[in-house]
């Protein structure tokens, strides 16, 4: 078995502005909806997150997680398709920062 982060896809990694005024961090639009429990399970045993909550739906998955110790959601979109992790909060938005930062050191090591 590959070890996590040779499999955690990062092919969409950007942060970028929404609508709130916070931040979102696209991370990947090859999940699908079915691999989507899978992928996240990875990107949180990477980032040392973990999940609260969440919900599912016929075009959307919405994961309230924490990292550290900072609460943001993990949302599956399957329109346009995207893995995305989303503030809510200033505190979300730095930990959204550094996480980009980090996830873009190792993505060029990534298959």
């Amino acid at each position: 078995m590959a070890s996590r982060n040779e499999r955690l896809l990062l092919d969409a990694l950007g942060l970028q502005g929404v609508a709130s005024g916070h931040r979102c961090l696209n991370l990947s639009e090859c999940v699908s909806w079915e691999e989507f429990p899978d992928y996240a399970q990875e990107l949180l045993a990477f980032i040392h997150g973990s999940k609260i909550s969440g919900v599912d739906g016929p075009d959307m998955r919405l994961w309230q997680v924490q990292v550290e110790g900072i609460g943001l959601h993990l949302v599956y979109d399957d329109y346009p398709q995207m893995v995305s992790l989303e503030s809510d909060s200033d505190a979300g938005d730095r930990v959204l920062q550094q996480l980009n930062s980090r996830l873009s050191r190792i993505g060029s090591d990534l298959p």
